[in-house]
């Protein structure tokens, strides 16, 4: 007795399968999105953002950037390694957190995705050279400095420092996984038709 064959299931082609991430990507997108009315215009609310790996991120670099002022700011600098630290930390502060509210109101989706990628992978880029720099200096000229000739005003650059650097490691993070996202969904079936609910923004090829 033979037993019936299972039906062939042809793998998916390359097409197929971008259209699969797609649509998957498009869901998860909009899944938690909202729609207020707010002075007579509706405007679209992305409650889960903060969730996400990239709003936990954004979140994490306010936090970490705003610990980085206080710290900084009541260190005793020696030679501007103090400014630029506060520089470096208050920018990082004040354009995540606009980025993330952004993001909370959809603002990002009246840009192209490319001006907006570019804008965000930019910055974040400039963060994470401008927090490794800050961090060594204060650590090196600042740290060091105190070590020797006050040992008591030592401790606040030396934790200054530390936080600078791991300042660095999470604007390193979100700027790898923003180009990873870049990478793999930048991809539209159709370019000439815009996403639903986009409000006529198109995810154009790279």
């Amino acid at each position: 007795m033979q037993h019936p064959r299972a039906p062939h299931v042809a793998p998916l082609t390359p097409d197929a399968h971008r259209i699969r991430l797609y649509e998957s990507r498009l869901r998860r997108e909009t899944a938690h999105r909202k729609e207020l009315e707010v002075m007579g215009r509706l405007m679209d609310i992305d409650s889960g953002y903060y969730r996400t790996s990239q709003g936990v991120l954004k979140v994490l670099e306010i936090v970490l950037s705003f610990l980085a002022v206080l710290l900084v700011s009541n260190s005793y600098g020696v030679y501007g390694e103090r400014s630029f630290a506060l520089l470096v930390s208050f920018a990082a502060f004040f354009v995540s957190f606009l980025i993330l509210v952004a993001k909370i109101l959809t603002l990002h989706l009246h840009f192209s995705h490319r001006a907006w990628f570019l804008t965000e992978f930019i910055f974040d880029l400039t963060m994470v050279f401008g927090f490794l720099v800050s961090g060594f200096m204060m650590a090196y000229l600042s740290a060091s400095h105190w070590a020797i000739s006050n040992p008591h005003w030592q401790t606040l650059p030396a934790v200054a420092s530390g936080t600078l650097l791991v300042c660095t490691l999470v604007f390193l993070t979100d700027t790898f996984l923003q180009w990873r996202e870049h990478r793999r969904y930048t991809w539209h079936p159709n370019p000439n038709v815009p996403i639903p609910n986009g409000r006529g923004h198109e995810r154009l090829p790279a």
